[in-house]
């Protein structure tokens, strides 16, 4: 069922070996949006046979099987440049849209003429679909502002829930956010550089249901994002960096308080992100090496325990 603002949506899902959730995520789209598309990397589970079916019974779903793994960046990009219509959003494949999702964001976009997004809070489930937590987006005022640095200066210091990026995009202005260097942090550059096209507007009714991954790794994040690199073991954090950067820097200008205050206030932000996350990747690495050095000594211990027996 289409939604009640006339401007028609693409739901895109890109998905890889998600067959116990794919079918809840088109669903859940299906019943809100004008068209689903559905990209399949390659997935070597059920989900090409849960996502065939549900393709010949639901006449808005297209199913699309990739011949190999091409990376989740990939596939991202490619689900964006499909796109039809006027309205896109990002699904993923373990994700559920709650009801009136579609129709609440789609109808936020029409009261705000020149928005970049809509977005509604994000709901946290488990694996097993249980609630975790909900996150509103509280500083979500500063988004909205009429001033693209303030709303890139948000971004920058706020942002650490990066669901907003599965809420409803103005299609062109997700493809002028759309960040080309595949990287760890690459949505935070797009919500940025959409920030900078545009408003981002809340909606508080809907809900985005998240489902956390409990045990996901820095490396499986990176695989699933750029098969080739994640083999090179590269984060390339610098393409966020930079990202960041050009994204601050391509702002226009205006006005003594922006130019004196916010814009050295932004770049100060900037460098202290860039430094909590240094904190954060040494802490980690830290872990890592204590987790090593335990098992290295518990397997010289049972080695010598062998010999002796």
């Amino acid at each position: 069922m289409a939604s009640r603002s006339k401007v028609p949506i693409t739901v895109g899902i890109p998905v890889f070996n998600e067959e116990t959730h794919i079918a809840r995520a088109i669903r859940s789209a299906a019943s809100q949006a004008d068209h689903v598309l559905v990209y399949d990397n390659a997935s070597a589970d059920g989900t090409e046979h849960r996502c065939r079916h549900l393709a010949l019974e639901l006449s808005n779903v297209t199913y699309v099987r990739h011949a190999w793994n091409r990376g989740s960046f990939e596939n991202f990009r490619s689900l964006l440049y499909a796109a039809q219509t006027e309205r896109f959003m990002w699904l993923g494949s373990h994700d559920e849209l709650s009801p009136g999702y579609v129709e609440q964001l789609s109808l936020a976009l029409d009261r705000t003429p020149g928005a970049a997004l809509a977005f509604a809070p994000v709901q946290h489930i488990n694996e097993a679909g249980s609630p975790i937590r909900t996150y509103d987006y509280p500083w979500a005022g500063e988004l909205a502002s009429q001033s693209a640095l303030r709303r890139v200066i948000a971004i920058i210091r706020w942002l650490g829930d990066c669901s907003l990026v599965h809420g409803i995009f103005d299609t062109q202005a997700a493809r002028h956010a759309w960040f080309p260097r595949p990287c760890m942090g690459g949505d935070i550059v797009i919500l940025a550089r959409a920030a900078a096209y545009g408003r981002l507007v809340r909606v508080s009714g809907p809900r985005y249901i998240r489902r956390i991954r409990e045990h996901d790794t820095r490396l499986e994040q990176m695989r699933r994002i750029d098969t080739e690199r994640s083999e090179q073991g590269a984060d390339d954090f610098g393409a966020l960096w930079d990202g960041l950067q050009e994204t601050l820097e391509s702002i226009p200008i205006s006005g003594f308080r922006e130019r004196v205050f916010r814009l050295p206030l932004a770049r100060a932000f900037l460098a202290q992100r860039r430094m909590r996350l240094a904190q954060h990747l040494w802490r980690e690495h830290v872990a890592y090496l204590g987790r090593v050095a335990v098992t290295d000594l518990r397997s010289a211990i049972r080695g010598r325990s062998d010999a002796s027996s």
